[in-house]
Parts: C-alpha cells; sequence; structure tokens
C-alpha cells in the first residue's frame, strides 16, 4: 500500500537503525481493505510524532474513517509485526 524502504527518504543513506518510539503520531493517509464476509479493516501511515513513518491498521475502526491529521496512539502488534493504532483520546460512542 505504501511501500516500505530500506534507504533513508532524505539522505539516500542506508545505515538505518532502530529507534524506540513515544508511541503518539498522526493519521497521514488510509485505505480501506475489504474483507469477505467481514467489516473492513483501515490500513495507515502513521506520521509518528518522534519524526518517521510507520504502516500499520486503526484497531477499533469506525465508519467514516478520522481524518488525516487524528491523534492515534500505538496499541499492540496484530499477526507478529503490525502495529495497531487507536485513536487518541477514543471518539465518544455515538447515540
Amino acid at each position: 500500500m505504501f511501500g516500505a524502504r530500506c534507504i533513508c527518504p532524505r539522505c539516500g543513506g542506508e545505515d538505518l537503525v532502530w529507534e524506540r518510539s513515544q508511541g503518539t503520531g498522526r493519521i497521514a493517509d488510509y485505505q480501506y481493505m475489504p474483507r469477505k464476509g467481514s467489516a473492513p479493516r483501515l490500513a495507515c501511515r502513521v506520521v509518528m510524532d518522534d519524526g518517521f513513518h510507520v504502516e500499520g491498521r486503526l484497531g477499533g475502526c469506525v465508519m467514516p474513517a478520522p481524518a488525516v491529521g487524528t491523534v492515534v496512539n500505538f496499541e499492540r502488534f496484530v499477526d507478529g509485526s503490525i502495529p495497531v493504532f487507536t485513536v487518541h483520546p477514543p471518539a465518544a460512542p455515538r447515540r
């Protein structure tokens, strides 16, 4: 969907390192992923407050999707390595 990178997008360097994030960011882009017989998943790209981009999934998703720029928090990993984010603060239930 968004394409992983193995080089730095700013300088072209290949000496990348793992960094620990504070876990908060903003939705930069998203796409609904339809699933047969189930509600669609919302794949998203999040710009972390730490300065890097992460591809993952928005958990507890309701329609319509949150707007680009909505603040999200890292919640957990699923399927071994897919980060799941939740809207921060959670949206109030609709009446």
